[in-house]
């Protein structure tokens, strides 16, 4: 028939079907015995070929490929198409894609061996300092606020993929495994740390103010100043500190 050949077919929400077809539809039935045999949506999205479809729970999103591109659908308004990424790759060669399940990466495998992988959904990273508030605006962005004068907000290039933030009144600080880099946030324009540390586990939780950081790892907490000497004992206790 017009639709081509089933590519692709998802489940979603309350016995709903998202159907793919070769020529380019996505088409939604349901399952529910007064609406069986009954086409719910039906919208062509690519204009030559439909190569595949996925769907993301966690997001509530829905993505096909075709015609070198990959489509994005919100599940609640499928006529909506809410991004679009254009794909460099020899014509007719795009054959799969799959969402991580946490929706944080959508992966496009071409029949040529090639495979894409996408950033849809950043970790949800950040900290508070009084009024002030630093949180990842992406993978390798730190963005500080003052909730105050949400005008005056600050991005600063971190030197790594965090899985912690920590902020302070005068620094914030980004870390993973047993490694933290400590930013001035007067120096918006270097992309260069101020200092960085290794601590003696991987770091759990950080806290600063002023002048003093707080660690946690392996059950102990190490306090030292921020801007301290590492080595020297009178900037640093470790507690317990048997």
């Amino acid at each position: 028939g017009r639709y081509g050949n089933i590519v692709g077919y998802r489940w979603f929400g309350d016995g709903y079907m998202l159907i793919g077809f070769t020529n380019g539809f996505l088409i939604v039935i349901s399952t529910h015995p007064k609406e069986i045999g009954q086409e719910l949506f039906q919208s062509k999205t690519h204009r030559d070929v439909l190569n595949d479809i996925s769907i993301s729970f966690t997001l509530s999103k829905a993505a096909s490929i075709g015609d070198n591109c990959v489509k994005l659908y919100d599940l609640k308004d499928l006529q909506d198409t809410y991004a679009i990424i254009n794909l460099e790759v020899e014509s007719g060669s795009l054959h799969k894609l799959e969402w991580s399940g946490d929706g944080q990466l959508l992966s496009v495998a071409t029949n040529k061996g090639e495979v894409f992988t996408y950033l849809t959904r950043l970790p949800v990273l950040g900290d508070t300092y009084r009024t002030s508030c630093a949180y990842l605006t992406s993978l390798l962005e730190v963005t500080v606020t003052d909730l105050t004068h949400p005008d005056h907000s600050a991005s600063f290039s971190v030197v790594t993929e965090p899985v912690f933030i920590a902020l302070g009144q005068h620094h914030f600080a980004v870390g993973m495994n047993n490694r933290v880099w400590i930013y001035s946030l007067t120096e918006t324009k270097s992309s260069e740390p101020l200092l960085e540390r290794e601590y003696l586990g991987t770091v759990s939780e950080m806290y600063m103010n002023a002048d003093y950081a707080a660690v946690l790892f392996e059950k102990k907490i190490q306090l030292h100043m921020i801007e301290g000497d590492s080595d020297n004992d009178r900037d640093s206790r470790l507690f317990p500190d048997k």
